[in-house]
């Protein structure tokens, strides 16, 4: 994902969401760390989702957003990238003290990207998770 795709996702959540905090996580959150650096330099190039938690967390406010800007929608059909909205409870998993090493977005108020370190430390502990629950025949599939 390039930053200008960001960007105007953002944007479009912000109209949708007025005054709320959005925290961005997953691959994508490193453009809010490293906003002037080459996507395919820092590996995200290739992604097409924005993974999104929108505080305070609202369930019907989570579905609206996925239904406008999800995957499969007209948001993706038109501009090759989308939301992800997840609920808030997800972050338990999250290393301590994560919030308070979150990254203010460049350009916005109220949006903030998760650390680089959380993020990798997240994405190691979710593959992890995800492979031992395989093992144990609780899940289909790897995460990738």
């Amino acid at each position: 994902m390039e930053l200008s795709s960001l960007t105007h996702l953002l944007h479009s959540v912000r109209r949708a969401a007025p005054g709320r905090r959005i925290v961005l996580f997953g691959s994508s959150s490193l453009l809010g760390s490293f906003p002037n650096d080459d996507p395919h330099a820092i590996g995200v190039a290739v992604t097409q989702d924005a993974d999104f938690f929108i505080e305070p967390d609202d369930a019907s406010l989570r579905r609206a957003l996925e239904d406008t800007f999800g995957e499969d929608n007209d948001y993706h059909a038109a501009t090759g990238h989308y939301g992800d909205f997840v609920d808030l409870r997800l972050s338990e998993s999250f290393p301590e003290g994560w919030r308070e090493r979150l990254v203010p977005m460049p350009g916005f108020d109220n949006v903030f990207a998760l650390h680089p370190v959380d993020m990798a430390v997240t994405k190691v502990a979710a593959t992890a998770r995800s492979r031992l629950w395989r093992r144990l025949g609780k899940s289909s599939s790897d995460r990738a």
